[in-house]
């Protein structure tokens, strides 16, 4: 294909002719997606969305759908795909609540996890009978001696051997202390989270999110978290091995490029960047000044919006 950058090579399928696409389609077999900000923004469907899925669908690519999305459990996720006329199946949802349980199911987990997060990652927990607590709110209301003593002291501080976080609207002091008493004092103690996304952006405010919380964490223990969402390849990892992805013959598809391109490109992924988040293609050079930064994050193609395939399917 023709229609790059000045700059980069970022091909603009939005200027290229019926056959180059369908050309750029025959490179690949299996199609990882991004849901909020490609496929959705919160309840509302972005148009042309699921009917570019469903064709791919209907080619005989096989679609995942990967999320960050911590405040929902996989079956909740494919609902709402459901709902808004995907035709997904729940088991290729792939979102980091499932992926967390999934994982200490797989190491055979027997201690008690504590959660910062939401009912979703416990609901995740108990369908494969994880122990955990900690989810709601957890306040200081006396003085903190008395607080450590009847909530760390008296209880059995290495029987948690994993400490989980996610977005926690009840974010407290006293969570912050119980996360770094349990990871400072076991160096055995899991310490996993379902993304590192910094902060949430409106046009009348910014809210923190989880990456601020475990952040904080991080710096009271002096250790790195896990991230068992994008961009981490390791949510990938069974596919791959197994065979059902073939890393050159798929395509990741994403509104942020630090996220969903970098997740492609840790996992050998061709790269598409869709305009309906954050990143539209014109604005990425004054996002990413250097060129090196540039380069990192650049994906291989780019759309305004997935639903623009139409025109050429």
């Amino acid at each position: 294909m023709s229609n790059k950058t000045s700059k980069e090579n970022v091909i603009n399928l939005l200027n290229s002719t019926r056959e180059e696409v369908r050309s750029w389609l025959d490179t690949f077999d299996a199609v990882l997606t991004d849901c909020d900000g490609v496929l959705w923004h919160d309840d509302i469907v972005i148009p042309g969305s699921p009917e570019v899925i469903n064709k791919f669908i209907s080619f005989g690519k096989l679609v995942y759908f990967v999320t960050n999305n911590g405040t929902k459990t996989r079956y909740q996720i494919w609902e709402r795909a459901k709902r808004m006329g995907f035709n997904i199946k729940e088991e290729n949802i792939i979102s980091p609540t499932h992926t967390i349980a999934e994982y200490l199911s797989n190491l055979n987990f027997q201690q008690t996890a504590y959660v910062i997060g939401s009912k979703a990652i416990t609901d995740e927990l108990d369908a494969k009978g994880i122990k955990h607590f900690g989810v709601g709110p957890d306040v200081i209301s006396g003085r903190l001696i008395d607080y450590i003593q009847s909530e760390l002291i008296d209880n059995k501080i290495h029987d948690v051997g994993a400490v989980i976080v996610g977005w926690d609207e009840h974010f407290s002091y006293g969570k912050m202390m119980k996360a770094s008493t349990y990871l400072g004092t076991n160096n055995d103690c899991l310490f996993l989270t379902t993304n590192v996304d910094p902060v949430k952006r409106f046009p009348m405010y910014h809210i923190p999110d989880t990456g601020s919380i475990v952040s904080s964490i991080e710096s009271c223990v002096d250790r790195a978290v896990m991230q068992m969402g994008k961009p981490n390849p390791l949510i990938c990892e069974g596919l791959i091995n197994a065979g059902v992805l073939k890393t050159e013959r798929t395509l990741m598809i994403g509104d942020c490029c630090k996220i969903d391109v970098t997740f492609g490109k840790n996992c050998g992924f061709q790269t598409l960047l869709v305009g309906t988040g954050s990143y539209q293609l014109e604005k990425l050079h004054n996002i990413y000044p250097n060129i090196e930064d540039y380069r990192k994050y650049i994906p291989d193609t780019y759309l305004p919006a997935l639903g623009d395939l139409l025109t050429f399917l």
